[in-house]
C-alpha cells in the first residue's frame, strides 16, 4: 500500500515457515517405590528419561522445558504433591540442558494419602505449549501403611 491511498500489485511473495517438533523421550531409570506411613512426605523421588528427539530440552524456557507430568493431565493427585509445580506438572528437568542422547532427571515429593493402601500415579514427559512425549507405562506407586 502506499500511503494508505493505493494497492501494489500483488507479486505472490510469501515467507514459508517451518516448524520442526521432534521432542522423544525413553524411560531410564527411577528411584525405588516409597513405602510411607499416612501423611508422610517422601524423601526427593526421581525418574530419568533419555531425550531420544532431536532438539534439546532447556530448563526455564517455554516450549522446551521437559516436565514431569501425570499423565492426561489428571489432577486428582494434586493434594499428594508437594512443591509440585501444579496440580498436575510434578517437575522440571533438574539439568540446564538435556541434548539429544542426554539423560534428563526430574526429582520430587510426594505426602502420602491419608487412607492405607497402594496407589499408583501414571507419569509422562511432557514439553508444555508443544508436544507430549511417549507414554511408556511410568508410574510411581505409593505404598501407604499405618
Amino acid at each position: 500500500m502506499i500511503d494508505g491511498v493505493a494497492w501494489l500489485e500483488d507479486q505472490g511473495v510469501f515467507v514459508p515457515v517451518t516448524t520442526v517438533v521432534d521432542y522423544h523421550s525413553r524411560w531410564v531409570s527411577e528411584s525405588a517405590f516409597p513405602t510411607l506411613r499416612v501423611g508422610q512426605v517422601s524423601g526427593p523421588l526421581s525418574i530419568a528419561f533419555r531425550n531420544a528427539g532431536s532438539q534439546s530440552w532447556i530448563r526455564g524456557t517455554l516450549g522446551q522445558e521437559a516436565r514431569l507430568a501425570v499423565n492426561q493431565d489428571n489432577a486428582q493427585w494434586a493434594a499428594l504433591g508437594v512443591n509440585w509445580l501444579s496440580a498436575n506438572r510434578v517437575a522440571p528437568q533438574t539439568e540446564a540442558t538435556v541434548t539429544p542422547g542426554g539423560v534428563g532427571t526430574f526429582t520430587f515429593q510426594v505426602r502420602a494419602p491419608m487412607t492405607p493402601g497402594l496407589y499408583a500415579i501414571h507419569l509422562r514427559p511432557v514439553i508444555d505449549a508443544v508436544t507430549w512425549m511417549e507414554d511408556e507405562g511410568v508410574f510411581l506407586y505409593i505404598n501407604v501403611t499405618n
